[in-house]
């Protein structure tokens, strides 16, 4: 057992859409020619594998849904990506036929997974890291559905339990978590809350994911919480209306000694308009690279309110179905956030208002 680990974690990898066109025009090396010596030196690394991995066409879902063919993976593999967490909102984009692809991909080259499976066993099953018995890592997204496959829920008491059986195993304890609004640049409340509780229960790191921007990077009772590490692999092409914050992005490298954090830097990335990460250097780019880095923060202290969150959740104009909407608060499989949730937000919010005039 290694008593230094050096780990390496970065956002969202969507190997699909401009990222799949590149790979066939160019070849799979490259895509992330620029930043493979920086991850090399590293004995884990890991990310959020946002779409599944297949050569079915049907899709699951709707005209969103996003799939990449199996030579994608091969981008992956050559940078020495040895982990992916797979639950988000994307992954089960083609159901189960594409989950089961995946993981099959995922197993022929050797790249450990967590985070969702093709009954309701697998699907919470830790990840093991191949080589490295004493790391562990737990991955999160949504609400799980019942007695089905699919993606791991993110139901706070079970998030908490997993993490103290893994701590009691004496192990390195990673989590990955999707979770927070899209293009926001803090966290919320209840995120920051509970980010706590899983560092407090024995998690060491935190990778959060699903904003595609950057949030800030934590240190907490000798734990590090990545409330978003934004996009890495990603076409931001594809986002309406772009949003240029999407294209700025870190690797975050994080030493363990004897399982406690040793040390936590950040090589700060941009996404130049091929989709290739490229590192930003502070003697070219000092203000860029001095605005990433910034992010490492010792202490937490602001954040988005709850309330002004669940309002923009639902009354966003141009995504505003009110079918939709009604389903999200009341149907507990389609909730981003328990009931209870919502209507704090929305008590919270009145008082807000009142107090403002």
């Amino acid at each position: 057992m290694k008593e230094t680990i050096k780990i390496t974690a970065v956002g969202d990898i969507l190997l699909a859409c401009g990222i799949e066109s590149l790979v066939k025009r160019k070849g799979h090396e490259y895509l992330l020619k620029s930043v493979e010596p920086h991850l090399n030196i590293s004995d884990i690394v890991i990310g959020n594998l946002e779409c599944p991995i297949s050569n079915t066409g049907v899709s699951n879902v709707n005209q969103e849904s996003v799939i990449a063919r199996p030579n994608t993976l091969d981008v992956l593999t050559d940078a020495g990506f040895n982990a992916v967490s797979l639950a988000n909102n994307h992954m089960m984009d083609f159901g189960i036929s594409g989950l089961q692809d995946t993981i099959i991909e995922l197993e022929n080259r050797s790249i450990n997974y967590a985070g969702a499976g093709i009954d309701k066993k697998t699907k919470k099953q830790p990840g093991k890291i191949s080589g490295y018995d004493n790391v562990t890592f737990l991955s999160y997204y949504g609400r799980s559905k019942k007695n089905q496959g699919g993606t791991n829920g993110a139901e706070k008491n079970r998030v908490l339990a997993d993490i103290q059986k893994a701590k009691d195993e004496n192990k390195i304890i990673i989590v990955n978590i999707h979770w927070g609004r899209y293009n926001r640049k803090l966290p919320q409340k209840h995120q920051v809350e509970f980010a706590h509780q899983m560092i407090d229960f024995g998690a060491n790191l935190i990778i959060g994911s699903g904003p595609h921007v950057l949030q800030p990077v934590e240190l907490y009772h000798g734990g590090v919480i990545a409330y978003s590490l934004g996009n890495f692999l990603f076409d931001h092409t594809i986002n309406d209306p772009p949003n240029p914050d999407t294209q700025l992005t870190m690797m975050l490298n994080i030493t363990f000694v004897k399982n406690a954090v040793k040390n936590v830097t950040i090589q700060p990335i941009y996404i130049n308009n091929e989709f290739r990460p490229e590192p930003i250097e502070p003697d070219k780019e000092p203000q860029l690279f001095k605005k990433v880095t910034s992010l490492l923060v010792e202490e937490l202290n602001t954040y988005e309110s709850d309330s002004q969150t669940a309002l923009i959740l639902l009354t966003r104009k141009k995504h505003f179905r009110p079918i939709k909407t009604l389903k999200k608060i009341f149907i507990p499989s389609e909730r981003a956030y328990p009931l209870s949730f919502y209507f704090r937000s929305f008590i919270k919010l009145i008082n807000e208002r009142l107090s403002a005039k």
